[in-house]
């Protein structure tokens, strides 16, 4: 199951279809508004594709799209970068 933190849904390795049943899951609890966030560039594709089914299907306005990047320390103590992005749905 996708990891979930309120109206917020992490788009990580799973396949599309588990992140869209969770929007609709959100969507049958009145929650009309959710955040997609994905980091790394696979991640952030998929989210973007999650976002346009929303947008296409349920009607969703894509309010909201939030580009950076974070600065992580990995397991083997080498400083690295990656890119996240966050984009803020509404249903009206």
């Amino acid at each position: 199951m996708s990891r979930e933190m309120g109206d917020t849904i992490i788009v990580a390795q799973k396949p599309i279809d588990r992140y869209l049943l969770t929007a609709m899951r959100l969507l049958k609890q009145n929650r009309n508004k959710m955040v997609i966030e994905a980091r790394g560039s696979q991640n952030i594709a998929k989210a973007i594709t999650v976002s346009n089914i929303l947008r296409r299907q349920e009607g969703m306005t894509i309010k909201n799209v939030e580009i950076g990047d974070n600065t992580y320390t990995d397991t083997k103590g080498v400083e690295r970068v990656g890119v996240e992005a966050k984009i803020l749905l509404m249903k009206e």
